[in-house]
């Protein structure tokens, strides 16, 4: 079983976050840098933040199915799987509202007579025909003879971006093992050891502990029945996805380029964060059933990063349209030029909230079953299934 769960876990936590990567990097991120570095992590925040906030919420899940803690050498090993659920107002942004750039002067977008500026996020609507829209700038040139030209020119094309058509984002899963020890205290970690499967990477490893209180409560600490507990846990998670050469100018006859000797094949894509949780959690055991309810803060960061060099379309200031033949002087027809952008994307994503949950766990001999459901800035919902021996002093299934 044991053997079963590990497998399971790797494969799709592996899985979760390399297609998170994976179509994030082969189909959005050329898209996204048309637009320039600063607009670009604008649009990408944008796009990307219920994705981010759903991953940093789900760090904190899963971490108890009772408040009972494990007896002295008890063990309980399983295998969480959840979800958050993407709120409405998080399905969509609007252009006009994450700070674009509408200086005629640098490079900005221009939609289409009519277009509506409101655009799906990640997990929003699903739009085969998304829109495209132009990427603007103007750009100066001086003639032989005359004053200088200002005219506006379409630096490239960018499509809107479109969502999933699913406000669900999957948590990553984890593999959890529990140890009772003194004082009706449990210690647990999470884990996936660092793995890498091509050019995909990705580690998981966490820390928690639970302490029954009501035992120190003299008034309630005889009372049958129920249990009272308070725990803490510390989540991380890294990964990498190394790209090569994504996004290349050397077959771009386009855009001026100032220095072709950039190979651009050490991009890659990192996604990475942690979470804390400190709460309580009350629960009653009926026979094979037990439900439990918890009241805890949580705090989870993520980040995202683009590295490496990345050719990105700029307006050429050293336009110059007119040839020698006809009296020209450095005679540089390209509208625009290649800008060589280290590190170009950097973002991330904070929850911090109160939240409450509620769950239960069956349990058959060793095998337990659990779900929860908490409530906080994402909705979340938590499936494990596991393998649980109460305490060995005495033996207690």
């Amino acid at each position: 079983m044991k053997k079963h769960l590990l497998k399971a876990a790797a494969i799709l936590t592996l899985a979760i976050l390399f297609n998170t990567q994976n179509a994030l990097a082969q189909d959005q991120v050329g898209e996204f840098l048309k637009s320039g570095v600063d607009d670009g992590n604008k649009l990408i925040n944008a796009y990307m933040s219920p994705m981010m906030k759903g991953f940093a919420q789900g760090l904190n899940d899963g971490w108890y199915n009772t408040a009972k803690p494990l007896g002295l050498g008890g063990f309980d090993i399983k295998f969480n799987l959840g979800a958050s659920m993407v709120p409405s107002a998080d399905q969509s942004f609007n252009m006009n509202n994450i700070g674009l750039n509408t200086d005629p002067n640098k490079a900005r977008f221009v939609l289409p007579a009519g277009a509506d500026p409101n655009l799906s996020t990640l997990y929003g609507t699903k739009n085969s025909n998304s829109p495209w829209v132009d990427v603007m700038s103007r750009i100066t040139f001086t003639p032989p003879v005359g004053p200088s030209i200002t005219k506006d020119t379409a630096i490239t094309k960018l499509q809107l971006p479109t969502g999933l058509g699913v406000p669900y984002t999957p948590s990553l899963p984890m593999i959890q093992l529990s140890v009772g020890l003194v004082k009706k205290t449990e210690v647990s970690l999470r884990f996936f050891p660092q793995t890498q499967v091509g050019s995909f990477k990705a580690g998981i490893f966490g820390i928690g502990f639970k302490h029954d209180i009501k035992q120190w409560i003299p008034v309630i600490k005889n009372m049958p029945g129920w249990d009272w507990s308070v725990f803490a846990g510390y989540t991380s998670f890294n990964s990498e996805f190394v790209m090569g050469q994504l996004l290349s100018s050397n077959t771009d006859t386009t855009n001026y380029n100032p220095d072709p000797s950039i190979k651009y094949d050490n991009q890659k894509l990192t996604f990475s964060g942690n979470g804390m949780t400190v709460g309580t959690i009350i629960s009653k055991k009926l026979l094979f059933f037990t439900p439990y309810i918890g009241v805890n803060y949580a705090y989870s960061t993520v980040n995202m990063k683009l590295e490496g060099n990345y050719p990105i379309p700029v307006p050429n200031d050293k336009y110059q349209p007119i040839p020698p033949s006809m009296g020209g002087t450095n005679y540089n027809p390209h509208t625009t030029k290649i800008l060589n952008a280290i590190d170009p994307i950097n973002i991330s994503g904070t929850v911090s909230n109160f939240r409450a949950n509620v769950g239960f766990r069956l349990k058959i001999l060793l095998l337990t079953i659990s779900g929860e459901y908490s409530i906080g800035t994402y909705n979340t919902a938590t499936l494990s299934l596991g393998l649980n021996l109460q305490s060995i002093a005495p033996f207690k299934l």
